[in-house]
């Protein structure tokens, strides 16, 4: 799915600021998308605990929710896919093929900068892909299935 991102897209729409707190929709064709921010808290930063936050900081933007939505019915999103979100910047939509989409988001700070792209269709994200933001590699893919598809019929 990666040499489709780097194919010409049927459309993309401009890169949008994600908000530090609250609500930012993004809006492209039949896909709209809303991305849910708020500030951590101290507790879910203390020393005893992971942080959320890149680069290991105790204070950032975390990714509450997103809701992702193709001609108005919903998306099916795992939670593995929005966990690892923090310090969002910037976001954007891309439609691949007819019924492919990408959502790319950019967020972290210098060193710790990423990009991930979530890879939908109409059901629900198919792959989430973590790249590296100043070194432009790689990090992490994740592929998604829907187990309900894969079973076989009774």
């Amino acid at each position: 799915m990666t040499a489709l991102l780097a194919s010409a897209p049927i459309f993309a729409s401009p890169t949008q600021h994600v908000v530090a707190t609250g609500k930012t929709r993004v809006v492209s064709g039949p896909v709209q998308v809303d991305i849910r921010t708020r500030l951590a808290t101290a507790a879910e930063n203390a020393p005893s605990r992971a942080t959320r936050c890149s680069g290991g900081r105790t204070a950032c933007s975390l990714v509450d929710s997103l809701s992702i939505s193709v001609d108005g019915k919903p998306v099916e999103i795992p939670d593995r896919a929005v966990v690892l979100l923090s310090d969002v910047a910037s976001a954007r939509l891309t439609r691949l093929t007819p019924n492919r989409f990408a959502l790319i988001l950019t967020g972290g700070d210098a060193a710790a900068s990423y990009e991930v792209r979530l890879f939908f269709d109409r059901h629900m994200i198919r792959r989430m892909e973590i790249w590296q933001g100043e070194m432009k590699m790689m990090e992490q893919a994740i592929d998604f299935h829907d187990i309900a598809e894969e079973a076989p019929n009774s």
